[in-house]
């Protein structure tokens, strides 16, 4: 690609890494957060495994969300229902064996929920984790994205070797 730069009056080529990266458009799992919301903010989970946490750990490759929150038109929630969709189902799922359980969920909610009754979980999602726990489950609520790594990072038993690849800016 070529583009051209006026200096002094004369017109001069200049060449541009089509491959370049913007380092103002890179998004970062800070960037998704700062929407304020529990999309944003599970985006951002997901944005740091993809960018780090799968590299360094290869299981977290294996998480992955679960789509029953959310407003949705009534046709697609139908949709959803038929096909299976529970409410109170956590929102991400760690399909690992450690520690003696058979995998971890995750239920993410934001850092301000912490303090609301039942830590912002309703009565479904309760009933759900409570479940998960008498059948052999870790279960964790964890309010942001970076406490949600930490969840992971921590589940896995990371932080015995000194580092959890994780920063929150």
């Amino acid at each position: 690609m070529k583009r051209y730069t006026h200096f002094r009056g004369q017109r001069r080529e200049r060449r541009v890494n089509p491959d370049a990266v913007d380092p103002s458009k890179i998004i970062t799992p800070e960037s998704l957060a700062a929407s304020g919301t529990e999309h944003g903010n599970q985006a951002a989970v997901f944005q740091w495994i993809a960018t780090t946490g799968q590299y360094t750990y290869p299981d977290l490759n294996l998480a992955f969300a679960i789509p029953s929150g959310g407003l949705r038109h009534p046709a697609t929630a139908a949709k959803l229902k038929a096909e299976g969709v529970k409410p109170g189902v956590s929102d991400v799922f760690l399909p690992v064996p450690r520690l003696g359980f058979h995998g971890m969920w995750a239920e993410l909610k934001l850092p301000e929920y912490r303090n609301r009754k039942n830590g912002g979980r309703s009565d479904d999602q309760i009933k759900f984790q409570e479940a998960m726990r008498r059948n052999g489950y870790h279960v964790v609520t964890c309010y942001g994205w970076f406490e949600l790594a930490s969840a992971l990072c921590s589940y896995l038993g990371w932080q015995q070797r000194g580092s959890l690849e994780v920063t929150n800016k």
